[in-house]
């Protein structure tokens, strides 16, 4: 084992080396056929952890989109000798004899009478970092996963700094371990979101161990937090400005076909920019509909009806959790928190929902009574139809422009597929109101970027170009009104052009990114009677999890637990069986 760690240190060297990427993320890297990598999985056995190197190759059988399937794992062997090798009958010295060999002779898969090859080896993706160009300073948090600190991180390609929020994951934990999967896949999710009610995703550093998660740091700390420690000085104002931008961040991910499941205050982090920005999503999952498996603890307070009764999630239960979200915001208490977990569900099954009617504006009340307060969650109102209610209302609009290049968003140090210039990006926003003579709404504002796209309005006629002197905006007309997202530097994440209606917002064209873990829309199944498991309980330290002690740079220390009085164990309850970890690599069969 001694030797086989002192050869791993020595992998970074090659530029087609990914650590210990999760080969759930190979989809995201290997995307044509013949592209390879080589990365390394750790996982336990009966006499200790097992080291594995893995040859990773993109090989489809037919002309179908590209699936996990069609990725071919090929261990890697070691002989006795220190010699690389894949069969019984090729053997190697070095790693790059071995890669050239197979560059010019097929693998040959004896199982599925296939040969692949290599031919073009894929260096480290703009998300992927390493340890080296990662320097941790402050410690800001901790959490059941690892630790959370405030650092800097480099570039390799341009050697430029960004401040960042960096989570340490604990080092017993291995790729293939549940916990890490479910901050991976969190990772993932968060990777494919960019807006400025978002918390952004930066990368993974997974060269080495212990893994690293960067996310922006956000100054202002966790919403709950800063809610508390500012309850006096808040105006009403300040708390409508928090609702709606939080509405804004919830409005996009729902039209990004993602289910929150746990927005809370707790959830968001708060920055005097850009107002509340969504954290957290390790419970989020793709599509319009889930349905819970297996039992794990969830804040049973903020949970909407339909999810206590059947288990049940649907992008209209995170509009029920945003109402429970505005009592946060505007009473600074949680709900329910002079009762028990068991009398909350009780109270929200017949109605009684946590009450801010006293303490918010009677506009505001309205809109959650009318809009997100239904038992029915096909009689919920969409967050599209409550943003539009919350704009007209506060005369507030969220409005993306063009400018310059961001400095934090650099060219990527390996691009995937180039969306836009290398100069564009999406920078900081900023509220400014526009003049009389334009509107008497108030604007997010996102700076100018080069040579942009179209804009596209779709009602009313487009009004004439704008003079270079101008900067033109996409508005948001009182009927049917575009939002128009740009996206950082050759981002994975496509340009999103979103059409508002009275039903909510929808792509103006086809997605053809590949999603991960898309739930599938099935009947309730049955709840059969049987033991809990206690392995998927849900605590805090997620990735968005940030605290401090001011908007400044003055850090608390602040170690999270879990509230057991916030969370209980429901869900339907499956037997669980042991079966062999079936994410361990192996070779497809027997190769020649």
């Amino acid at each position: 084992m001694a030797e086989r760690e002192g050869h791993t240190k020595k992998l970074d060297q090659y530029n087609f080396y990914h650590g210990f990427l999760p080969r759930e993320d190979l989809l995201y890297i290997l995307k044509r056929q013949g592209d390879y990598i080589v990365r390394t999985t750790d996982r336990p056995t009966a006499t200790g952890r097992q080291r594995d190197l893995i040859l990773s190759i993109a090989w489809p059988e037919g002309t179908a989109q590209l699936t996990i399937n069609d990725i071919r794992n090929i261990v890697i062997k070691r002989s006795s000798k220190g010699m690389y090798c894949i069969d019984k009958i090729e053997k190697f010295e070095t790693l790059d004899n071995l890669i050239g060999f197979y560059q010019n002779s097929p693998i040959t898969l004896k199982a599925k009478d296939l040969k692949i090859q290599l031919l073009r080896a894929i260096p480290l993706s703009h998300w992927e970092y390493r340890h080296i160009n990662i320097i941790l300073s402050k410690k800001v948090g901790q959490g059941a996963y690892g630790e959370v600190y405030m650092g800097k991180v480099r570039r390799s390609k341009t050697g430029k700094i960004f401040e960042a929020a960096i989570k340490t994951m604990k080092s017993d934990i291995d790729a293939n371990d549940e916990k890490m999967k479910e901050v991976m896949g969190e990772a993932r999710l968060m990777r494919s979101l960019n807006h400025p009610n978002i918390v952004r995703m930066r990368g993974i550093a997974v060269m080495e161990q212990p893994y690293y998660i960067i996310i922006d740091f956000i100054s202002g700390g966790g919403l709950d937090s800063y809610l508390r420690k500012n309850r006096k000085k808040i105006t009403i104002d300040e708390r409508n400005k928090m609702a709606i931008s939080a509405a804004w961040g919830i409005e996009f991910i729902h039209s990004q076909n993602i289910i929150h499941r746990d927005i809370a205050a707790r959830n968001c982090l708060f920055d005097k920019v850009h107002y509340v920005k969504l954290s957290d999503f390790g419970l989020s999952r793709k599509g319009n509909e889930y349905t819970m498996k297996t039992a794990r603890r969830m804040p049973t307070k903020w949970l909407a009806p339909e999810s206590l009764r059947t288990f049940t999630f649907y992008q209209a239960s995170d509009v029920f959790t945003y109402g429970i979200l505005l009592y946060e915001i505007y009473t600074i208490k949680e709900p329910y928190e002079d009762i028990t977990s068991a009398e909350a569900k009780k109270r929200t099954l017949s109605g009684d929902y946590p009450n801010f009617e006293r303490e918010s504006p009677f506009e505001m009340y309205s809109i959650v009574s009318r809009m997100i307060y239904v038992d029915d969650h096909e009689k919920r109102s969409p967050m599209a139809r409550i943003v539009k209610a919350l704009e007209d209302w506060l005369k507030m609009e969220l409005v993306i422009e063009k400018n310059e290049v961001d400095l934090l968003n650099e060219e990527d140090d390996q691009a995937e597929t180039p969306i836009q210039s290398k100069e564009d990006s999406i920078g900081p926003p900023r509220l400014m109101k526009k003049s009389t003579t334009q509107s008497s709404k108030t604007n997010l504002i996102l700076p100018k970027i080069r040579d942009p796209p179209p804009v596209i309005i779709l009602s009313p006629p487009p009004p004439p170009p704008p003079t270079p002197a101008q900067v033109p905006i996409v508005r948001r007309p009182s009927v049917l009104v575009t939002q128009k997202l740009f996206v950082p530097t050759k981002s994975s994440t496509p340009l999103v052009i979103l059409k508002r209606s009275d039903m909510g917002l929808e792509k103006t064209q086809p997605d053809n990114s590949i999603e991960e873990d898309e739930p599938k829309v099935s009947p309730k199944p049955p709840i059969p009677k049987i033991k809990n498991r206690s392995s998927d309980d849900d605590t805090t330290g997620s990735l968005g999890s940030q605290t401090s002690s001011d908007s400044r740079s003055q850090i608390e220390i602040v170690k999270l637990k879990p509230k057991e009085k916030e969370r209980e164990m429901i869900g339907p309850t499956l037997k669980v069986e042991n079966k062999k970890d079936e994410n361990v690599e192996r070779n497809d069969s027997t190769y020649h």
